[in-house]
């Protein structure tokens, strides 16, 4: 086995199927790396393991020139960097960026949003803002899940205000159309950084509305929240959280349904 230790889950099924011959194989090889570490979470000692394996291959197979496999395998080759977060990883990211840019195949949107994505949790929010500024010329569109992946590596850092910033960038100027998922993943950052109401007014104001999930979040966090500093704002806030989470979780899962069971239960 080229992987030192356990090799379970995808990157042992993806070293076992390795044959090195093809851009496709090496594209799979890849993006079965980036999957597993994203399933698991990896320590530094996988994560070096992860960029020498995703580089030996880059190198042994090199660049397609059909355009599609090009993009392709670079965008598995970033989001390997993405994953393994670092120096090693940041450089390699830059080194494939700097290649794509001089090259003669055209980068498409995606790759701008995996290397910003790369860069982002690399926290070098001055690059990822360049990026955005070239997509403000037109070089290329971002899209919600582009803006999902920003906004949830600021949340990752416990940084609500860039989280905003990326917000207003993306979507106020550059006139992204965010979801349910990309309103979850700035409530989350706000959430992270202990600003629970904060986190759910943008989406109730936008008109989306609180699945199970997000319900359960919403009413443990203001519960915390009240009984640290209790004060007639925080109890309203928290019965409105419960009143709306009433009538969600009755369409919810079993395991969301006992969360908030035991939730209102430790409320009364």
């Amino acid at each position: 086995e080229r992987l030192v230790g356990d090799t379970s889950g995808g990157e042992a099924a993806a070293a076992e199927h390795w044959d090195g011959t093809l851009p496709v194989q090496r594209n799979i090889f890849l993006s079965a790396l980036a999957k597993a570490a994203r399933g698991q979470g990896v320590d530094n000692d996988r994560q070096a393991q992860m960029l020498t394996l995703a580089k030996e291959v880059w190198v042994e197979i090199g660049p397609s020139d059909e355009a599609m496999t090009f993009n392709s395998g670079l965008g598995a080759a970033l989001t390997v960097c993405a994953v393994a977060v670092g120096d090693e990883g940041l450089a390699w990211a830059e080194e494939l960026w700097g290649s794509a840019e001089d090259g003669p195949i055209q980068v498409d949107s995606v790759l701008y949003e995996t290397y910003a994505r790369v860069l982002a949790v690399n926290r070098l929010p001055d690059k990822v803002d360049a990026l955005l500024d070239f997509a403000a010329q037109g070089v290329w569109t971002p899209t919600c899940v582009g803006l999902g992946a920003l906004v949830d590596a600021a949340g990752g850092q416990l940084d609500w205000e860039r989280a905003d910033d990326v917000w207003v960038k993306l979507v106020g100027s550059l006139g992204v159309e965010p979801g349910l998922l990309q309103y979850a993943a700035l409530a989350k950052a706000h959430l992270l950084c202990g600003r629970v109401w904060a986190a759910y007014e943008g989406m109730l104001e936008e008109g989306f509305d609180l699945h199970p999930q997000t319900s359960v979040m919403l009413a443990q966090s203001l519960l915390v929240l009240h009984h640290s500093a209790p004060s007639n704002r925080s109890f309203e806030r928290l019965f409105e959280g419960i009143r709306q989470g009433d009538a969600l979780l009755e369409d919810g899962s079993g395991q969301h349904r006992r969360e908030w069971t035991e939730t209102v239960r430790m409320w009364k």
